[in-house]
């Protein structure tokens, strides 16, 4: 089982550098995040470089090659197999959580969702959800049902939208 870690302290027992997926432009933030990923005997350990904390959610998941990770305001798509980066994909306040169905990411912020093919291209975005958080509860064979906070605090309201193209149903 993989197992997902942030962290802001490299580990003593690392060998070698992080490798860098906030893409070469964020060199220029001072303040940095790891991502320590554990399965079975492996250790891999990414570097997120970013310029102000604006949200306490991350999320990462690996998909065949890929490793998706949704971090502050950004969402990342890296390759694992060539050490490249796919996709970077600012959102739009701040990042909330990472879904994976099928062979899609779904990326959640603080107002939209994302859908996002294996090569990182958004396939479709609704800009129409929350102004505090989005959560998709579960995938039916055409819809995405979830929640979205309208009304802060606790002004939670629940979505329906079409899977394959954003639009609400």
């Amino acid at each position: 089982m993989i197992q997902y870690h942030f962290i802001e302290e490299l580990p003593n027992n690392l060998h070698g550098q992080p490798i860098l997926i906030s893409w070469i432009d964020s060199l220029q933030f001072h303040q940095i995040e790891y991502l320590l990923i554990k399965d079975r005997n492996m250790m891999s350990i990414y570097e997120i470089r970013y310029k102000e904390s604006l949200s306490p959610f991350k999320d990462a998941l690996i998909r065949g090659d890929m490793l998706a990770v949704g971090h502050q305001d950004y969402f990342y798509l890296f390759d694992l197999t060539t050490n490249k980066h796919i996709t970077k994909l600012r959102v739009w306040g701040y990042f909330g959580s990472l879904y994976r169905e099928k062979e899609y990411i779904y990326i959640a912020d603080s107002y939209w969702i994302y859908c996002i093919n294996k090569y990182g291209k958004v396939l479709w975005e609704n800009k129409e959800l929350g102004i505090d958080g989005v959560i998709i509860n579960k995938f039916t064979k055409d819809e995405i049902h979830g929640e979205w906070e309208w009304d802060p605090p606790n002004g939670w309201q629940r979505f329906i939208v079409n899977k394959h193209t954003g639009k609400w149903l």
